[in-house]
Formats: structure tokens, sequence, C-alpha cells
């Protein structure tokens, strides 16, 4: 069939969306989403086995075989319970050879939301070629979880860009071809409190000293992060966490294909004399059993000063994204210091 639509709608509920097209009630559903994401501790003593990302083949022939057309979505007003999304604008162009959709506009979490995804059928239509490409900015990572208090002030706005391609004919598969890159900005926010919540976790107990030390409140300045991915193997090129007192620096890689963490996070106190050789923590592993290691620092140490001198330029270019033109008042970093390589 062919469809042409260009349609407003001044209220979406998705939930009765949801419950109206057989997918079961909005309890269910938030049931069933929490169940996969919330942290399995039988993966720490070795229960889990096997991957995590399903090998099963996705429907390509009948995403490009079943319709086709061009279907315009403007929801004025939007009511779901597991995402924070209040409106958004979106146009789906639909053909044998190509499906493109494009989000001109969404307002997520207090913030906004556009981009692109392309999807073209390879391989007599058995797998995709895809394409990826957003903007996120002043997003609020704390509005997608309204029911945990203490994740209400995780962080500041969060802004940037990503760009992905994946070609593959399953979840597995696509992960491993995974080529592109992300790159976030985060603005000041208390962590302190999630930090105390996640230390009753024994995976999490050692992040949570490492960045919490006794009972330091742990107040984020700001945050940036750079990840290339290639061939499925994702790379921290840059991630550097800006706290009131230390400045946190990671680097390593996760492979999707082989579905395996090499990461390290280490401390740099902006007091050279608090500076401890064996603080870090590294994070290594499978998707299904990681193990974190305490102790270890990175390959190469840097003053914490020259930690944020190394991000600056990167980060500065992404502060349109977080809405902010620098200053005092700005909710972000004291720029003038931070991104300018000032650690004091």
């Amino acid at each position: 069939p062919t469809v042409y639509a260009n349609l407003i709608s001044p209220r979406l509920d998705v939930d009765a969306l949801l419950v109206a097209l057989g997918f079961g009630t909005t309890g269910e559903a938030a049931g069933e989403a929490a169940e996969e994401v919330v942290l399995d501790e039988r993966a720490e003593d070795g229960d889990v086995q096997g991957p995590v990302l399903s090998s099963e083949p996705l429907p390509v022939a009948a995403l490009f075989g079943s319709v086709q057309g061009a279907v315009a979505l403007r929801a004025e007003e939007v009511v779901h319970a597991a995402v924070p999304l209040t409106s958004f604008q979106a146009r789906a162009d639909l053909a044998p050879e190509r499906a493109t959709v494009t989000l001109d506009g969404a307002a997520l979490a207090d913030g906004d939301v556009g981009g692109t995804l392309e999807l073209e059928p390879i391989d007599g239509r058995e797998a995709l070629d895809a394409k990826l490409a957003l903007e996120l900015s002043r997003v609020r990572v704390g509005r997608f979880v309204p029911d945990i208090e203490v994740l209400d002030d995780l962080g500041g706005p969060l802004g940037g860009q990503v760009e992905l391609w994946v070609s593959g004919d399953s979840v597995a598969s696509l992960a491993s071809s995974l080529d592109g890159g992300v790159s976030l900005l985060m603005g000041r926010g208390q962590l302190d409190a999630l930090l105390v919540e996640l230390a009753g976790l024994d995976l999490f107990q050692s992040l949570g000293d490492l960045l919490r030390p006794g009972d330091q409140e742990f107040s984020l300045r700001c945050a940036y992060a750079s990840l290339l991915a290639d061939g499925g193997v994702v790379t921290v090129d840059e991630f550097v966490i800006d706290s009131t007192d230390t400045v946190f620096l990671a680097r390593g890689t996760a492979d999707l294909g082989a579905e395996r963490l090499d990461l390290a996070l280490e401390p740099l106190p902006k007091d050279p004399s608090l500076i401890s050789a064996n603080t870090g923590v590294t994070i290594g592993g499978t998707f299904a059993s990681p193990a974190i290691e305490v102790g270890s620092e990175l390959p190469t140490r840097v003053a914490a000063a020259a930690a944020l001198a190394l991000v600056a330029a990167p980060a500065a270019a992404l502060l349109p994204f977080i809405g902010v033109g620098g200053g005092e008042d700005s909710g972000f970093c004291e720029l003038e210091g931070a991104l300018d390589g000032d650690a004091g």
C-alpha cells in the first residue's frame, strides 16, 4: 500500500495508543522495561553467560516491503509515562530502496532533540545499512527517571552531537559494525546522592568510593565525553569530569562485537600533593559479567589543569548545545577557568 498523510495532533497519548495496539498496559510495559535495564548482581558472580546482544534476524524485508509513501506528524502535546517527551514534529519517507525518518524538533527532557535516521536494504533485503545523525540541546538526564529523587539533579544541561553508521541483519551484527562518533557536554549538578545509592550495589562500590571518598560531597562542575567507533570498537577518545576538588580522566575501549570492556577511570586531585599512585579503577570483563579492579592507573598521568586544557577547544565548541554563553551565571563550570585549563 501507498500512504501520504499530514497529521496534526493537539494531544497524543502514547500510553493509551500502545494499549490500543495490543502492547500491554502501561504498568506492564514499564515493568518489562525496568526488568531489562536493572543491573543483575548475579553477573558479578559469573552466573550470567553468553552474549548480551541479540543475533536474531531483524524483519528487514517487512520494513521495506510493507508501506510506501510519506507521513508527517506534529504532536503539540505528548503524554508518555516512560519518556519525558512533551511535543515533536517528524516526517517519515518510505520507499522500497530507502526509508528516512526526520525529526525536525522534539521537546525532550526540558531540552531539544533533532536529527535524521536513514535506512537502506542490502543483500536482497536480508540486512540493512543505517545512518543516525542527532543534535541534543539542554537535555536534563534526571527527567528520564522522575520517580528516583536522587537523580533529579543529575548533572546540568546535556548537549552534543551524534553521528553513527551501522550495517547488519541483527542487533549484534549492527553493533559489531558501528562506526562514527559521539560528543557530549554536561553542565553542573550534584552527584553525591546518586553515588550513595550506587554504593549499595557491589558492582559500583569501587566507583562510589573513588568518586566520593568518605562523606565528601560530589559536585559536578562540568563533564565532556568524546567517543569514536570503528568496526564495532568504541574508543573513549576524551572523557573528563570536573568536580569541585578533582578532575576525573577516563580512557579505554568497549568492543561491541566481542562484548568486552577495557576501561580505566582515574582521579586527578587539583591539589598535586594529594595525587596517589594507585587510586584508579579499571573496568574489564564482558558485557554479561563486568569486573572492576581498584588500584590501577592510566598509562599516562597528567595534571588536573592539563586534563581540562586537553578538552578545552572541543568542549567549548559544544557550548551552544547546552545554552551557555559563559560567565559566572551560566550554570556551567567557570568557563574562563576550567575550559581555559585553570583547574584551581
